[in-house]
């Protein structure tokens, strides 16, 4: 172990100085970081840029909220992961802060892979957590710290980058972790924030060594006997996922379909089945008459028809980097707006084709706030879809993003002239990495047998 200052967050300095040993604040979750500088791995924490990414997934909060942090492996999230965010919730609630909102961290590709081999990557693991909490519009995933970095960082810098975020908001701290790791109490003192520590079967550890931490303790987890090694033992690798939208295209031809389902499996590495449109539909039908009778309903989805269809589309920067949008398309704006003025309904139920990424939600959250509705639910066609499969999805396209069928073929890109044009998934206008999850080494070869493909069925792309 390097036992220069500069390789140690300052929390584990501070235990070293105030007379731990490097065994014991190595129990208290210190590990050495292969290639970064603690003063530089700190600074792109609480940049200003890095911090601004955070800020924008948090609404406006009250005076005396806490912002509360989660970092881990999930792989997978599970019911003892959410129950344990819902339960640090309502416990916080109780002592009274007027709110909460929680921040998702997932454990970065490399300590994955030592701890649980292949078949969690960062992607799927972020989109699964996105599916778990949907409808819970007080947490987010923050991806900062998996997809921007060469590697696993300690967990403090978690705990800086959330206290920065807070600072600028007028918020308090908390960071919540199971009692395996209750020692991460220790360091947390040197820090403003509160450690949130939630138990399986009450504290069974030496609550002595905790000293004069500032720590509450969750004792009522009901899902805390959940274990990701144990569903890991039982649980399928993850699938990818087609949507077959062909039917609705300008000119049907359903055997492409298969064809670019399996050169999208050759690419990416994964099973890739195919989702047809149509069912889906039939699904999401049934479970708004069934679940959501008494619900308007807002679709995003381009063939779901719903009480207002909205036609949203987020737009990205041409030939970039597409992992963010660059910002939004609304071409019914206006109409949605007096759609919205004269519902009755205080409920209305969101779907969309997939799980809303956190801008679209964050923009059709601040469009809903026009009108003051009691409950504000969201539906992913696609999690309706795959939920009997007992797998998670690891990506999911539309055929039409592909192919040329109708109008809302691919992605909408701002171009270097600055228009708007909708681009076909193809490399380099398209970041396939981004948008498809397609490794970098296969993304020219994919989009050479695409368009060989094609061409065959009399496409000229």
């Amino acid at each position: 172990m390097n036992t220069e200052s500069k390789y140690l967050p300052i929390e584990y300095r501070k235990m070293l100085e105030r007379g731990s040993s490097f065994a014991e604040i190595k129990e208290a979750g210190f590990f050495q970081e292969k290639t970064y500088l603690a003063e530089d791995i700190y600074d792109f924490f609480v940049s200003e840029k890095s911090v601004q990414s955070l800020l924008e997934r948090i609404p406006a909060l009250p005076p005396n909220s806490i912002l509360i942090g989660i970092s881990g492996k999930f792989a997978p999230f599970h019911a003892g992961h959410l129950s344990a965010l819902i339960e640090s919730r309502q416990k916080l609630l109780k002592l009274g802060y007027s709110n909460v909102f929680a921040v998702i961290w997932p454990a970065h590709d490399s300590y994955i892979k030592a701890a649980v081999g292949e078949g969690y990557e960062v992607s799927s693991r972020i989109h699964q957590i996105k599916e778990s909490i949907i409808n819970c519009d007080w947490i987010c995933v923050d991806e900062f710290p998996a997809t921007e970095l060469r590697e696993e960082v300690n967990f403090t810098y978690l705990v800086n980058r959330l206290e920065k975020v807070a600072e600028k908001i007028g918020a308090q701290t908390g960071f919540v972790f199971g009692e395996d790791n209750y020692l991460f109490a220790l360091p947390l003192r040197f820090t403003k924030t509160l450690s949130i520590i939630v138990t399986r079967d009450g504290f069974n550890h030496d609550v002595d060594r905790l000293g004069l931490c500032n720590c509450i303790f969750i004792n009522d987890n009901p899902s805390a006997h959940y274990s990701s090694t144990a569903i890991r033992k039982t649980q399928k690798k993850p699938i990818y996922a087609l949507r077959d939208d062909s039917f609705f295209s300008d000119g049907y031809k359903p055997k492409i379909v298969a064809e670019i389902a399996t050169l999208l499996e050759k690419c990416t590495g994964f099973q890739v089945v195919v989702i047809d449109a149509k069912s889906q539909i039939e699904t999401t039908n049934k479970v708004i008459k069934d679940d959501y009778s008494d619900y308007s309903v807002l679709s995003l989805d381009k063939y779901f028809v719903g009480d207002f269809n909205l036609n949203i589309s987020r737009t990205f920067k041409a030939y970039a980097l597409q992992e963010s949008p660059s910002g939004f398309y609304i071409q019914n704006e206006v109409e949605f707006y007096s759609w919205l003025g004269k519902r009755a309904k205080d409920k209305i139920v969101v779907v969309d084709d997939d799980i809303s990424s956190s801008s679209t939600k964050r923009k059709i959250l601040e469009m809903l706030s026009k009108k003051n509705f009691k409950t504000i639910e969201f539906i992913s066609m696609l999690h309706l879809s795959t939920q009997d499969l007992g797998v998670s999805v690891i990506d999911v396209v539309d055929y039409r993003d592909f192919v040329p069928i109708n109008k809302h073929s691919g992605l909408l890109c701002k171009m270097p002239d600055r228009s708007f044009k909708r681009c076909l998934y193809r490399f380099p206008i398209v970041d396939l990495v981004s948008r498809a999850a397609i490794p970098p080494s296969r993304c020219i070869e994919f989009s050479k047998e695409l368009n060989y493909l094609l061409a065959d069925y009399g496409y000229v792309c």
